[in-house]
């Protein structure tokens, strides 16, 4: 993948000192990503075709976990802002799955004559799962937080999110904004790509649950800007505001993916993301005109 001389100045100095030293960085930067990507797309392809004893010859253990001591290195577990890494939390998050998957798949195989045992380490196997998803999740939260510190925005949530990690920021969102005690979500309507309606109400007890009114955005077609409103049921406007929108792009460059098996494909995910950042000032507004 590496010239030679490209190889030659890596393990001698950093990349910004090359970066310095060359009279045309941003193209030899291209070149460089284009290659790795490349890279990495052909190891991929290749541990998905290779039996396992070429596979054996390839991806030992030892240059796999180089690698990912490398991708995922945290220095010197000093309180420093790389420690608060998203990127490399999720990397860690999806390869600690990855990892469990296999050792309780293998776990159940090896072990037929003791179910009793199965459960409760699958249960601790899994919980680790979730722990370290929800520890990338705090780390991206994180993130964002500084990326939009000290301007007039603040993160409110993500169109993938706001129905599932993050639907009750949008609950508590929606009530400081009725004055309702208690609301939950009764349905959702996804208006093509980039609308939503979310039909919520309020939960009396004993079964009985009232629906309240309407939550509603849109993202406008530049995806920079989305149109938010909550209705009452009588398509009375409760609030209504423009919000920020910042789209989060994941990794395009798979060009790879139709040569690899249905089962693998299916398991990965290639939709992008929105965020939505609402004004630090935003507060309740008057009820205004009906809803068209």
């Amino acid at each position: 993948m590496l010239s030679k001389s490209m190889r030659k100045k890596l393990n001698e100095h950093n990349w910004l000192w090359i970066e310095k030293q060359d009279s045309n960085p941003s193209q030899t930067w291209q070149r460089l990503k284009k290659l790795s990507v490349t890279a990495i797309n052909d190891l991929t392809l290749l541990a998905n075709k290779l039996p396992e004893d070429k596979q054996e010859e390839i991806f030992s253990p030892n240059r796999v976990e180089d690698l990912i001591a490398q991708i995922i290195y945290i220095g010197f577990f000093s309180q420093s802002h790389e420690n608060f890494n998203s990127r490399k939390s999720e990397i860690a998050a999806r390869l600690i799955k990855r990892g469990i998957d296999l050792s309780i798949n293998q776990y159940m195989n090896s072990s037929p004559e003791t179910p009793s045992l199965i459960k409760p380490t699958l249960d601790h196997l899994n919980q680790t799962v979730d722990i370290c998803s929800d520890i990338s999740y705090k780390m991206k939260l994180k993130n964002i937080d500084e990326e939009v510190e000290g301007s007039e925005y603040r993160y409110l949530f993500s169109w993938n999110n706001m129905l599932t990690r993050e639907k009750n920021i949008l609950i508590n969102f929606i009530l400081s904004k009725t004055g309702d005690f208690i609301a939950v979500i009764l349905k959702v309507q996804n208006k093509g790509d980039n609308r939503r309606v979310i039909t919520f109400g309020i939960d009396k007890g004993d079964s009985e649950i009232v629906a309240q009114g309407t939550f509603q955005i849109a993202i406008d077609n530049t995806h920079t800007h989305a149109e938010a409103c909550i209705s009452d049921v009588h398509h009375q406007i409760i609030w209504k505001d423009e919000l920020l929108v910042i789209e989060v792009v994941k990794d395009t460059s798979l060009t790879w993916r139709n040569n690899l098996s249905h089962n693998l494909t299916n398991s990965l995910d290639y939709g992008n993301d929105f965020n939505f950042y609402i004004k630090k000032n935003d507060g309740p507004k008057k009820r205004t005109k009906q809803l068209k």
